[in-house]
């Protein structure tokens, strides 16, 4: 999804917001797997972490994995340093235990954005990664054993 200044809307329609910043972000499934992706770019404002949230909710319930069984990559390579009130909305965002996934991965671009998302969220099963394939590697390493 592209968000930029003016529009508003949900689903694949472009948000648009009355700031300068620009935020796209696309959620997508893979129901053989379980698997979440998230991928994140730009400058994110506090109605754009809504809709963001708001896909994951209509992707987890596509995805048809059991409460809490899915796993989660998301990349924020291409993101921006976020401002406190956003970080703290994708903060509440990530830690709402109704749609928490058994693993997140979270691919990072710099060790600024690596911190900035460490501080966001600590819970188990979390691990950052320079790659996606990286990140897959570990969000699938239990079930290649079993």
């Amino acid at each position: 999804m592209h968000v930029e200044p003016g529009e508003s809307g949900i689903g694949n329609q472009p948000v648009r917001y009355g700031l300068a910043m620009t935020a796209n972000f696309s959620v997508q499934t893979d129901p053989e797997r379980g698997l979440l992706i998230f991928e994140l770019e730009g400058f994110f404002t506090v109605d754009a972490v809504a809709s963001l949230a708001a896909e994951r909710d209509a992707a987890l319930a596509k995805l048809g994995t059991e409460p809490n069984r899915h796993v989660t990559l998301c990349d924020v390579s291409r993101c921006k340093i976020q401002p406190q009130e956003i970080v703290e909305a994708f903060r509440s965002m990530l830690i709402d235990p109704r749609v928490a996934a058994a693993r997140l991965a979270i691919v990072t671009g710099s060790s600024l954005a690596r911190m900035q998302v460490r501080r966001l969220v600590d819970r188990p099963n979390l691990a950052f990664f320079p790659s996606r394939r990286q990140a897959e590697v570990w969000l699938f390493a239990d079930t290649r054993a079993a």
